[in-house]
């Protein structure tokens, strides 16, 4: 398994793409139906082509939305950016990161919470509304309010949904702010898909749910 590695780094840096102007994301932000976009890139094409209109397309799959969305920027999938590009700067594996990518504290990640342990909304503005859901591939706290979309919304309904919790955040990679999907047999720890090239990459490794069924097997 652990040959997936180069594999996994292509499906991220397809994710970081914007698919309007091609390049890494500047400034992302995410539309209803879970795409993702430079917010210049996305503003400037629905300018272009919608003026004139109530609704506006998603030029990656053609969803409609009417009216036209609010667009806010994607502080997770930002700071994911930004840690991508400081490992394609530095390029190669400086040689300490031997798998430590690990639980720890996230700084707000996956739902701040107040001094009672209570989560809060990730994406409210202003005073922050309590969180009820903890969303596994956005790895964003929701509230009441602002978890409709994976209610109504196709691609999102596909998103896996936990009650969420101050544990939230032990499922996620403290270094890369993704969740952890994947487990090192040669190191014996939890790690996420950009860990593989950062670490990893001549590892024995398995997706999380594949090793707990080969665990449960062995019982």
């Amino acid at each position: 398994e652990g040959a997936g590695g180069s594999k996994m780094a292509s499906n991220y840096e397809e994710r970081f793409t914007c698919s309007i102007c091609l390049q890494l994301m500047e400034d992302p932000v995410t539309i209803g139906c879970g795409h993702n976009f430079c917010m210049s890139c996305i503003n400037k094409y629905w300018d272009k082509k919608f003026a004139e209109r109530a609704a506006c397309i998603c030029p990656h799959c053609r969803q409609t939305f009417t009216p036209r969305p609010t667009l806010f920027r994607n502080a997770l999938l930002a700071e994911l950016l930004e840690e991508h590009k400081k490992t394609q700067e530095s390029g190669a594996s400086d040689g300490d990161m031997d798998g430590e990518g690990g639980v720890g504290d996230m700084d707000g990640v996956g739902g701040a919470g107040d001094m009672d342990g209570m989560v809060l909304c990730d994406v409210c503005t202003g005073t922050k509304r309590s969180a009820c859901k903890f969303c596994l591939a956005c790895l964003v706290s929701y509230c009441q309010i602002h978890i409709k979309p994976h209610f109504e919304v196709a691609p999102l309904q596909k998103h896996k949904l936990v009650e969420a919790s101050v544990n939230n955040q032990q499922v996620i990679c403290a270094r890369h702010h993704r969740l952890l999907e994947l487990y090192c047999r040669t190191e014996r720890v939890f790690i996420c898909a950009l860990c593989v090239v950062q670490g990893h990459q001549s590892h024995d490794t398995a997706a999380v749910t594949e090793e707990m069924k080969a665990a449960q097997v062995q019982i």
